[in-house]
Protein backbone atom coordinates (compact mmCIF):
# COMPACT_ATOMS: atom_id res chain seq x y z
CA UNK A 1 0.00 0.00 0.00
CA UNK A 2 1.90 3.45 -1.37
CA UNK A 3 0.87 6.34 0.75
CA UNK A 4 2.19 9.96 0.00
CA UNK A 5 2.91 12.82 2.56
CA UNK A 6 1.41 10.80 5.22
CA UNK A 7 1.64 10.95 9.31
CA UNK A 8 3.28 9.47 10.86
CA UNK A 9 4.29 8.76 14.95
CA UNK A 10 6.17 6.48 16.07
CA UNK A 11 6.90 5.82 19.49
CA UNK A 12 7.98 3.03 22.17
CA UNK A 13 7.55 1.41 25.52
CA UNK A 14 7.89 2.10 28.49
CA UNK A 15 9.21 5.18 27.52
CA UNK A 16 6.09 7.05 26.14
CA UNK A 17 3.43 4.10 25.51
CA UNK A 18 0.55 5.12 27.19
CA UNK A 19 1.07 8.94 25.83
CA UNK A 20 1.07 8.03 22.76
CA UNK A 21 -2.34 5.80 22.89
CA UNK A 22 -4.04 7.82 25.23
CA UNK A 23 -3.77 10.99 23.05
CA UNK A 24 -5.25 8.95 20.24
CA UNK A 25 -8.33 7.94 21.95
CA UNK A 26 -8.71 11.28 23.59
CA UNK A 27 -9.42 11.86 19.72
CA UNK A 28 -11.47 9.20 18.67
CA UNK A 29 -14.55 10.63 17.61
CA UNK A 30 -16.73 7.89 15.64
CA UNK A 31 -15.53 4.44 16.02
CA UNK A 32 -12.97 2.62 18.11
CA UNK A 33 -12.12 -1.43 16.60
CA UNK A 34 -9.82 -2.83 19.07
CA UNK A 35 -8.11 -6.41 18.56
CA UNK A 36 -5.50 -7.55 21.41
CA UNK A 37 -4.50 -10.82 22.69
CA UNK A 38 -4.22 -9.10 25.94
CA UNK A 39 -6.07 -6.10 27.43
CA UNK A 40 -5.85 -5.90 31.70
CA UNK A 41 -4.61 -2.51 32.00
CA UNK A 42 -7.30 -0.40 33.93
CA UNK A 43 -5.79 2.79 33.00
CA UNK A 44 -6.48 2.56 29.16
CA UNK A 45 -9.86 1.94 30.39
CA UNK A 46 -10.95 5.24 31.16
CA UNK A 47 -9.99 7.03 27.88
CA UNK A 48 -12.05 4.10 25.97
CA UNK A 49 -14.92 4.72 28.37
CA UNK A 50 -14.95 8.52 27.85
CA UNK A 51 -15.01 7.92 23.65
CA UNK A 52 -17.82 5.77 24.64
CA UNK A 53 -19.69 8.64 26.16
CA UNK A 54 -18.56 11.13 23.40
CA UNK A 55 -20.93 9.01 20.84
CA UNK A 56 -17.60 6.53 19.83
CA UNK A 57 -18.48 2.75 18.79
CA UNK A 58 -16.26 0.81 20.17
CA UNK A 59 -15.49 -3.04 18.82
CA UNK A 60 -13.17 -5.02 20.76
CA UNK A 61 -11.89 -8.51 20.17
CA UNK A 62 -10.03 -10.45 23.00
CA UNK A 63 -8.23 -13.80 22.50
CA UNK A 64 -10.57 -16.53 24.74
CA UNK A 65 -7.53 -18.59 25.87
CA UNK A 66 -4.24 -16.31 26.87
CA UNK A 67 -1.48 -18.23 28.10
CA UNK A 68 -1.89 -18.56 32.15
CA UNK A 69 -5.49 -17.85 31.61
CA UNK A 70 -7.51 -14.48 31.63
CA UNK A 71 -6.90 -11.91 34.29
CA UNK A 72 -10.04 -10.42 36.39
CA UNK A 73 -8.80 -7.29 35.42
CA UNK A 74 -9.27 -7.56 31.89
CA UNK A 75 -12.51 -9.60 32.85
CA UNK A 76 -13.68 -6.46 34.03
CA UNK A 77 -12.50 -4.31 31.32
CA UNK A 78 -14.40 -6.39 28.76
CA UNK A 79 -17.69 -6.21 31.30
CA UNK A 80 -17.43 -2.45 31.53
CA UNK A 81 -17.42 -1.77 27.48
CA UNK A 82 -19.89 -4.28 26.69
CA UNK A 83 -22.19 -3.20 29.66
CA UNK A 84 -21.33 0.77 28.37
CA UNK A 85 -22.76 -0.32 24.47
CA UNK A 86 -19.88 -1.61 23.23
CA UNK A 87 -19.63 -4.58 21.53
CA UNK A 88 -17.12 -6.99 22.89
CA UNK A 89 -16.39 -10.72 21.22
CA UNK A 90 -13.53 -13.38 21.93
CA UNK A 91 -11.46 -15.58 19.80
CA UNK A 92 -11.14 -19.15 19.66
CA UNK A 93 -11.01 -22.51 17.71
CA UNK A 94 -9.97 -20.80 14.29
CA UNK A 95 -6.27 -19.67 15.98
CA UNK A 96 -4.36 -18.08 18.29
CA UNK A 97 -5.39 -14.16 17.89
CA UNK A 98 -2.35 -12.77 19.09
CA UNK A 99 -2.74 -9.46 17.51
CA UNK A 100 -2.20 -5.66 18.87
CA UNK A 101 -3.62 -3.13 16.66
CA UNK A 102 -6.54 -0.66 16.77
CA UNK A 103 -8.56 1.40 13.74
CA UNK A 104 -9.92 4.70 15.45
CA UNK A 105 -12.46 6.23 12.37
CA UNK A 106 -11.68 4.60 9.88
CA UNK A 107 -8.53 6.60 9.20
CA UNK A 108 -5.81 5.98 11.88
CA UNK A 109 -4.01 2.41 12.48
CA UNK A 110 -2.70 1.64 15.98
CA UNK A 111 -0.30 -1.13 15.34
CA UNK A 112 1.92 -2.30 18.44
CA UNK A 113 4.52 -5.14 19.74
CA UNK A 114 2.69 -4.65 23.08
CA UNK A 115 -0.51 -6.44 24.60
CA UNK A 116 -2.57 -3.35 26.51
CA UNK A 117 -0.65 -4.44 29.91
CA UNK A 118 0.88 -2.64 32.76
CA UNK A 119 3.83 -3.64 31.41
CA UNK A 120 3.14 -3.09 27.83
CA UNK A 121 1.90 -0.08 27.66
CA UNK A 122 2.86 1.34 31.79
CA UNK A 123 1.25 4.35 32.91
CA UNK A 124 4.55 5.50 34.77
CA UNK A 125 7.54 5.25 32.29
CA UNK A 126 10.02 4.03 34.79
CA UNK A 127 8.95 0.38 34.34
CA UNK A 128 7.83 -1.62 31.61
CA UNK A 129 8.87 -4.03 28.44
CA UNK A 130 10.70 -2.74 25.50
CA UNK A 131 8.11 -2.77 22.79
CA UNK A 132 7.43 -0.76 19.52
CA UNK A 133 4.51 1.15 18.17
CA UNK A 134 3.46 2.97 15.20
CA UNK A 135 0.50 5.40 14.39
CA UNK A 136 -0.36 5.79 10.48
CA UNK A 137 -3.11 8.07 9.58
CA UNK A 138 -4.33 6.59 6.61
CA UNK A 139 -7.87 5.75 5.34
CA UNK A 140 -6.64 2.85 3.10
CA UNK A 141 -4.04 1.30 5.75
CA UNK A 142 -6.45 1.57 8.39
CA UNK A 143 -9.41 0.17 6.31
CA UNK A 144 -7.40 -2.90 5.50
CA UNK A 145 -6.82 -3.63 8.77
CA UNK A 146 -10.48 -2.65 9.23
CA UNK A 147 -11.14 -5.58 6.70
CA UNK A 148 -9.10 -7.91 8.80
CA UNK A 149 -10.75 -7.18 12.15
CA UNK A 150 -14.51 -7.26 10.43
CA UNK A 151 -13.39 -11.09 9.23
CA UNK A 152 -12.10 -12.19 12.66
CA UNK A 153 -15.09 -10.41 14.66
CA UNK A 154 -17.57 -12.08 12.76
CA UNK A 155 -16.18 -15.28 13.52
CA UNK A 156 -15.63 -15.03 17.27
CA UNK A 157 -17.98 -16.12 19.95
CA UNK A 158 -20.63 -13.79 20.11
CA UNK A 159 -21.65 -14.73 24.16
CA UNK A 160 -19.37 -12.92 26.66
CA UNK A 161 -21.18 -13.56 29.59
CA UNK A 162 -19.44 -17.34 30.30
CA UNK A 163 -16.08 -15.22 30.92
CA UNK A 164 -17.09 -12.24 33.20
CA UNK A 165 -16.91 -12.67 36.83
CA UNK A 166 -19.50 -9.36 37.80
CA UNK A 167 -16.99 -7.79 40.10
CA UNK A 168 -18.33 -4.20 40.15
CA UNK A 169 -15.03 -2.47 40.70
CA UNK A 170 -11.39 -3.58 40.11
CA UNK A 171 -8.28 -1.39 41.10
CA UNK A 172 -4.60 -2.00 40.66
CA UNK A 173 -1.32 -0.39 41.69
CA UNK A 174 0.73 1.30 39.04
CA UNK A 175 4.14 -0.86 38.99
CA UNK A 176 7.37 1.66 39.48
CA UNK A 177 10.82 1.15 38.57
CA UNK A 178 14.26 2.08 37.88
CA UNK A 179 14.23 2.90 34.56
CA UNK A 180 15.08 6.40 32.85
CA UNK A 181 12.47 7.11 29.88
CA UNK A 182 14.43 8.48 26.84
CA UNK A 183 12.52 8.43 24.04
CA UNK A 184 8.98 10.61 23.50
CA UNK A 185 6.47 9.97 20.41
CA UNK A 186 8.17 11.42 17.16
CA UNK A 187 5.81 12.41 14.47
CA UNK A 188 6.54 12.94 10.70
CA UNK A 189 4.92 13.32 7.34
CA UNK A 190 6.47 11.16 4.81
CA UNK A 191 5.98 9.00 1.71
CA UNK A 192 5.97 5.26 2.65
CA UNK A 193 4.63 1.97 1.25
CA UNK A 194 3.30 -0.56 4.31
CA UNK A 195 3.32 -4.27 3.17
CA UNK A 196 1.29 -5.66 5.66
CA UNK A 197 2.31 -9.10 7.28
CA UNK A 198 -0.22 -11.19 8.44
CA UNK A 199 0.08 -14.82 10.36
CA UNK A 200 -1.00 -17.45 9.10
CA UNK A 201 -1.39 -15.65 5.81
CA UNK A 202 1.12 -14.24 4.75
CA UNK A 203 4.00 -14.31 7.35
CA UNK A 204 6.71 -16.69 5.14
CA UNK A 205 5.11 -15.40 1.61
CA UNK A 206 8.01 -14.01 -0.93
CA UNK A 207 7.53 -10.11 -0.31
CA UNK A 208 7.29 -9.83 3.27
CA UNK A 209 9.86 -10.60 6.15
CA UNK A 210 12.15 -13.36 4.53
CA UNK A 211 12.64 -11.04 1.48
CA UNK A 212 13.04 -8.21 3.81
CA UNK A 213 16.32 -9.84 4.74
CA UNK A 214 17.61 -11.45 2.07
CA UNK A 215 17.55 -7.73 0.44
CA UNK A 216 19.39 -6.04 3.05
CA UNK A 217 22.96 -5.02 2.17
CA UNK A 218 24.63 -2.85 4.82
CA UNK A 219 23.09 -4.40 8.21
CA UNK A 220 20.11 -5.95 9.88
CA UNK A 221 19.47 -5.01 13.67
CA UNK A 222 16.55 -7.77 15.23
CA UNK A 223 15.37 -7.37 18.83
CA UNK A 224 13.20 -9.96 19.66
CA UNK A 225 11.18 -11.54 22.53
CA UNK A 226 12.24 -15.18 21.83
CA UNK A 227 14.00 -17.04 19.01
CA UNK A 228 14.71 -20.79 17.97
CA UNK A 229 17.32 -22.24 15.95
CA UNK A 230 15.07 -24.99 14.65
CA UNK A 231 11.18 -25.35 14.43
CA UNK A 232 10.89 -28.63 14.76
CA UNK A 233 13.15 -31.21 13.11
CA UNK A 234 13.99 -27.68 10.68
CA UNK A 235 16.07 -25.04 10.40
CA UNK A 236 14.43 -21.73 11.59
CA UNK A 237 14.47 -19.85 8.23
CA UNK A 238 14.66 -16.60 9.90
CA UNK A 239 17.38 -17.16 11.70
CA UNK A 240 18.98 -18.95 8.51
CA UNK A 241 18.02 -15.88 6.53
CA UNK A 242 19.83 -13.81 9.10
CA UNK A 243 23.25 -16.22 8.75
CA UNK A 244 23.29 -15.97 5.08
CA UNK A 245 22.69 -12.10 5.34
CA UNK A 246 26.03 -12.11 7.46
CA UNK A 247 27.61 -14.17 4.89
CA UNK A 248 27.40 -12.21 2.35
CA UNK A 249 28.75 -9.33 3.91
CA UNK A 250 25.73 -7.51 5.90
CA UNK A 251 26.27 -6.73 9.79
CA UNK A 252 23.93 -8.68 11.80
CA UNK A 253 23.21 -7.71 15.32
CA UNK A 254 20.55 -10.16 17.12
CA UNK A 255 19.40 -8.78 21.00
CA UNK A 256 16.71 -11.26 22.91
CA UNK A 257 14.83 -11.53 26.04
CA UNK A 258 16.99 -12.53 29.23
CA UNK A 259 14.54 -14.28 31.14
CA UNK A 260 12.80 -16.06 28.40
CA UNK A 261 14.65 -19.03 28.41
CA UNK A 262 12.59 -22.43 28.97
CA UNK A 263 10.94 -24.71 26.76
CA UNK A 264 11.79 -25.45 23.30
CA UNK A 265 13.10 -21.56 22.98
CA UNK A 266 15.67 -21.35 25.10
CA UNK A 267 17.23 -17.88 24.35
CA UNK A 268 20.23 -18.73 26.06
CA UNK A 269 21.24 -21.44 23.57
CA UNK A 270 20.48 -19.93 20.60
CA UNK A 271 23.04 -16.58 21.45
CA UNK A 272 25.67 -19.66 22.05
CA UNK A 273 24.94 -21.20 18.52
CA UNK A 274 25.05 -18.16 17.05
CA UNK A 275 28.01 -16.77 17.98
CA UNK A 276 29.71 -19.98 17.74
CA UNK A 277 28.93 -20.16 14.38
CA UNK A 278 29.86 -16.35 13.76
CA UNK A 279 33.63 -17.52 14.96
CA UNK A 280 34.03 -20.22 13.23
CA UNK A 281 33.31 -18.43 9.82
CA UNK A 282 34.61 -15.20 11.04
CA UNK A 283 31.44 -13.58 10.28
CA UNK A 284 29.77 -9.88 11.31
CA UNK A 285 27.70 -11.87 12.96
CA UNK A 286 26.75 -10.97 16.94
CA UNK A 287 23.80 -12.54 19.12
CA UNK A 288 23.13 -11.45 22.71
CA UNK A 289 20.55 -11.18 25.64
CA UNK A 290 19.51 -8.18 26.83
CA UNK A 291 20.57 -6.91 30.35
CA UNK A 292 17.69 -6.13 31.69
CA UNK A 293 18.87 -5.18 35.06
CA UNK A 294 20.73 -2.44 34.36
CA UNK A 295 18.31 -1.37 31.33
CA UNK A 296 15.71 -1.19 34.15
CA UNK A 297 13.35 -3.07 31.89
CA UNK A 298 10.83 -6.05 32.59
CA UNK A 299 11.39 -8.03 29.59
CA UNK A 300 12.44 -7.35 25.96
CA UNK A 301 9.15 -8.37 24.36
CA UNK A 302 9.61 -6.22 21.14
CA UNK A 303 9.17 -8.53 17.40
CA UNK A 304 11.06 -6.01 15.22
CA UNK A 305 14.20 -5.79 12.88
Amino acid sequence: ISATNTSVTTFVSPDCSFTALKSELDNASSSLYLNLYEFDNIELLEPILDAMHRGVRVYLLLECRPVGGMEDEERYIAEQIASNGGTVRFAHDRFLNHAKYAIIDGETLILMSENWKYTGVPYDGTYGNRGWGIVIRNREIAHYFMDLFLDDFQRAEVSVSRVMNGRSQMEMGIPEGSYTPVFKPHTMRTNLTVIPVLAPDSAMSSGTILDMIRDAKEYIHVELFSAAMNWGDEPNPFISALVEASRRGCDVKILLDSRYLGGDNNNDEVVSELNRIARSSNLSLEAKLADLDSLGLAKVHNKGL
